[in-house]
């Protein structure tokens, strides 16, 4: 029994390590809940892009190898290249934001937003979260003028059905998440579908427990495999 349970403990310890090595191919992709638009100008790179769709991802596709049906909810986190379906891998969000404290600062984000996009009662208001959520993690994840704002510095939306409704929105959330108002939900994280050559996106996944936290597990299930041995064992005498 105590072999059993060492075995199962380590086959889910190396299925979900093994993931973030793993292989996706992204086959469709549609807004949820839709986009609005604006116009992006990022001035360190001089990128220009005019009526870009702004909003939250759903990528269906499967898992390469295998052919298992995956779906995921992303936000672009990939000002440099267009999106479409083709091969991704699953990676940490340190292979694109090496910052840590901005690591922490997407995760407060979007952890904090998929509650209200999910539980909005209006196509309209979803909209506005999702593309608000949008905004937020680009100037996150690019700002480097030292102040996070979505109308000055490095990175500026502008026109567009983005409105100034959703701009103001991203800057609230801006505002909670450098306040430490918003903080980390517990038990997510941050995980990118990642392509040098496609538009890598970020998605909020269950956290994996780290290396340490399995061994504790593993001598755990031991202990008890112990612990039932010595009962069954034990021999009363009337």
């Amino acid at each position: 029994m105590r072999k059993l349970m060492i075995a199962t403990a380590l086959l889910a310890a190396t299925a979900l390590t093994g993931t973030a090595n793993a292989s996706v191919n992204i086959s469709s992709i549609a807004g949820d809940p839709g986009y609005l638009t604006g116009n992006l100008s990022y001035t360190p790179g001089s990128i220009v892009l005019n009526g870009l769709s702004i909003g939250r991802f759903q990528m269906n596709g499967t898992t390469v190898p295998g052919g298992d049906p995956v779906s995921y909810l992303t936000y672009c986190i990939d000002i440099f290249h267009t999106v479409h379906s083709g091969l991704f891998e699953i990676q940490p969000l340190s292979t694109l934001v090496t910052d840590s404290l901005r690591q922490q600062q997407l995760l407060a984000l979007i952890s904090n937003t998929d509650p209200l996009l999910n539980s909005a009662l209006s196509l309209a208001e979803r909209q506005k979260i999702s593309a608000a959520t949008q905004l937020a993690v680009w100037e996150i994840a690019f700002e480097g003028s030292g102040t996070y704002s979505l109308t000055g510095g490095d990175l500026k939306v502008s026109g567009g059905t983005t409105a100034a409704a959703a701009r103001a929105l991203a800057d609230e959330y801006l505002g909670k998440v450098v306040s430490n108002e918003w903080t980390p939900v517990a038990g997510q994280q941050l995980e990118l579908l990642y392509s040098k050559t496609n538009q890598s996106q970020v998605f909020l996944s269950a956290a994996v427990p780290e290396p340490a936290t399995w061994a504790m597990l593993i001598a755990g299930f031991g202990l008890v495999g112990a612990a039932t041995r010595r009962r069954r064992t034990t021999v009363s005498y009337a």
